[in-house]
This record gives structure tokens, sequence and C-alpha cells, in this order.
């Protein structure tokens, strides 16, 4: 059979021992918690303030649906016109031409004005 070596025995009292271990890891642990308080506090001390503002916008709220309906209609309306008079059908093509001069400023203005309404700015 073989005899078992006796290693020596250390012993550390119950406080130390509740501390986290032997006296050298527990002194190097403190050693470390200090480093690190230091270091925390010259961050503070060396940090700018930064003041940053999260503002979403959603980029679907930009496009107006009854704005993209007017524009819409009055750009059918114009090419409509141009088919009419590029295939020598010009009666239909004037008179739409004819209403397009005063159909134009109109949904402009009117466009302008809805906006405006909407935004609240003026009102």
């Amino acid at each position: 059979m073989r005899k078992l070596s006796k290693l020596p025995v250390e012993s550390i009292d119950f406080k130390t021992f509740c501390k986290g271990g032997s006296p050298e890891y527990v002194a190097a642990k403190q050693k470390l918690d200090n480093l690190y308080q230091q270091q925390q506090k010259n961050s503070l001390l060396n940090r700018r303030n930064l003041t940053a503002y999260s503002l979403y916008i959603n980029p679907l709220a930009l496009f107006d649906v009854h704005f993209m309906l007017a524009a819409g209609a009055v750009v059918l309306v114009a090419v409509l016109e141009k088919k009419l008079a590029d295939n020598g059908i010009i009666g239909p093509a004037a008179i739409i031409s004819g209403i397009l001069k005063i159909g134009f400023p109109l949904v402009a203005f009117g466009s302008i004005l809805i906006l405006i309404s909407k935004l609240g700015v003026f009102l």
C-alpha cells in the first residue's frame, strides 16, 4: 500500500474565508477594487456633458395622400392632353389645354392652402 504524504495545512480564520479566500487573494481583490474606484472617479471628472436628443421622424409622415392624388390627377390629365395632341386629335386636346391653364394654378393654390391648414401654422 501506498502511503499518503502529509501536505502542510494552512488555516485561515472564518472572517477571512467569508471575504473570499486567502489573505493574498483578498489583498489583490481589494487592490483591484480600489483601482477600479479610482478609474471611475477619474472618468467622471474628465467626462464632458453630452446631451443627445432622440427624435424619430417617420418618413411616411412627409407624404400627404390628398396632395399626391391631386398632383397625380393633374399629371394624368396633362399626359392625356399630350397624347391626344400627338395622335392628331386637336379639338379635345385644345379644350383640355384651356382647362389646364386655369386648373394648374387652382390645384397648386388649393394644395398649398390644404397643406397650410393641416399644419396649423397660420391658423
